[in-house]
Order: C-alpha cells, then sequence, then structure tokens
C-alpha cells in the first residue's frame, strides 16, 4: 500500500516545507501531486459564466483543481493547541508586509476561548487523488474561447487556469 504520513506541525510553516519534510511517501508517484500542491494558489477554483463559451446554450460551471487526501484522522489533545496555532499563525504573518501580530498581544480570557475551539488533527494518508475539471469535455471552440477570457483576467489565478487549459490542447487559435 501507498503511504504517506502528515503531521499538523509541519503543515504550519507552509505548504512547501510540508512537503519537503513532512511527506514520506514509499513511492516517488507521490511527487508530482505534492510538488503540484505546492505552488502557490491565488485561486484553483473559478465561476465561468454560460456567455464565455463561443457556442450558444451553455450553462454557467465551474473550474478547478483540487488535491484529495484520505486517511485516518486521530484527534490530538486539546493541550497541543496553542503550539499549533502559534506556528500557524507566525507563518501566515510572515508572507505580510507589516510587523507580525501573535496570540499574546490577545486580551488572554478571549485567546483562550478561541484556542479552546481549535482542535488540531494529524492524517496518516493512504491514499492521494488529483483532481481537475478544466473544460476537458467541451469542444475545441469553447475551450479557446474560455482559455482567452481567463487570461485577459487581471487575477493570476484565472491566468493559471488558462495556461493548464492552453497545455491540454496546445497548438489552437488561443489570443496572445
Amino acid at each position: 500500500m501507498d503511504t504517506a504520513f502528515l503531521s499538523s506541525e509541519t503543515i504550519c510553516p507552509s505548504l512547501n516545507s510540508m512537503i519537503r519534510s513532512a511527506w514520506r511517501a514509499t513511492e516517488s508517484r507521490f511527487e508530482p501531486i505534492l510538488q503540484e500542491a505546492a505552488k502557490p494558489k491565488a485561486a484553483r477554483s473559478l465561476a465561468v459564466s454560460n456567455d464565455w463559451y463561443a457556442s450558444r446554450d451553455n450553462v454557467s460551471t465551474w473550474l478547478y483543481e483540487a488535491v484529495h487526501l484520505s486517511g485516518v484522522a486521530h484527534l490530538r489533545d486539546r493541550d497541543d493547541n496553542r503550539g499549533h496555532g502559534d506556528a500557524l499563525l507566525a507563518a501566515s504573518e510572515a508572507r505580510l508586509p507589516k510587523q507580525s501580530w501573535d496570540l499574546a498581544q490577545m486580551e488572554p480570557t478571549k485567546r483562550e476561548t478561541m484556542l479552546a475551539s481549535i482542535r488540531v488533527i494529524d492524517l496518516v494518508v493512504d491514499q492521494i487523488e488529483g483532481q481537475s475539471k478544466l473544460n476537458q469535455h467541451k469542444s475545441d471552440e469553447d475551450h479557446v474561447a474560455v482559455a482567452n477570457h481567463l487570461a485577459r483576467e487581471d487575477d493570476t489565478g484565472s491566468r493559471r487556469l488558462a495556461e493548464k487549459m492552453r497545455a491540454l490542447r496546445p497548438g489552437l487559435g488561443y489570443e496572445q
């Protein structure tokens, strides 16, 4: 059986760090999926309007990429919450262009109430499944129309999905 182990402490610093240090996969075939999961995600799920298609009478839909992890979850003691919360907050705050904020700055009673509602879970992963819906089932004409629309959007996530769609069907008449 293919098995990888994931510990909640290693999720906190960053997804890239998690992949480098927390995953121990028994087969190298997990590596491409894990590397893809580590890429920054401005958006990996986008709504597509029915009027973006070249052909008529389509319905609005979603395009997405996802990684599903399945396995056995183990609920940790509440005593683990503070360390987990501090690490997660530190990783998130480090990405922001400002002086880091930490939990010590919160009113103590409110902080402890919030931390008491957090539960830390370790997951022993026994299955990793990648899934994407990038209009693979649509005609070339509709595929090109949606990819071109996404490529013109301002947000990085839309442009990334446009690149992925174009890579699925290279050589079509995409806008530059």
